[in-house]
């Protein structure tokens, strides 16, 4: 097994932001899908400018973590190989970089709430996404 978490390469790109609009799409279905799609050039303009590690196995990129400081500006893993371990591996070589780690995520996506406080994150604050109008938790580790 060629199993690895990496920096990503520019080349990467293609494939990261393939699993970032599926998975998007697919974990946020009380979002207009048009909003990611709308978002995608800006966001993929972030990731190249982000730390964004991938998880890498048999040459597939199966997820990947991108951060901004200790900011996780988003975690994916590809809906086939999700509840694997690959998020619980691509948080942890960041908790080894880091001594906390701060992200936003929807209160409706109740599968990544589980999986962050599951790993140890608890929510410092809650807000609404001004462009969405939806509620995020402000969550934290703390080493």
């Amino acid at each position: 097994m060629t199993t690895k978490i990496r920096v990503m390469k520019e080349e990467d790109i293609d494939s990261i932001m393939d699993i970032w609009i599926q998975e998007n799409i697919s974990a946020h279905n009380f979002i207009d899908e048009k909003y990611w799609k709308t978002n995608k050039d800006k966001v993929q303009n972030q990731i190249l400018k982000s730390k964004t590690f991938v998880y890498e196995d048999e040459n597939e990129i199966k997820g990947f973590i991108g951060l901004s400081g200790n900011y996780i500006e988003g975690l994916f893993v590809k809906s086939q190989y999700q509840r694997r371990g690959i998020g619980k591996e691509l948080l942890k070589h960041c908790k080894g970089i880091f001594w906390s780690l701060i992200l936003k995520v929807y209160s409706e996506n109740e599968a990544a709430v589980n999986f962050y406080e599951k790993n140890s994150f608890f929510q410092r604050d809650k807000m609404d996404n001004a462009e969405t109008g939806k509620t995020e938790l402000y969550m934290e580790w703390i080493k």
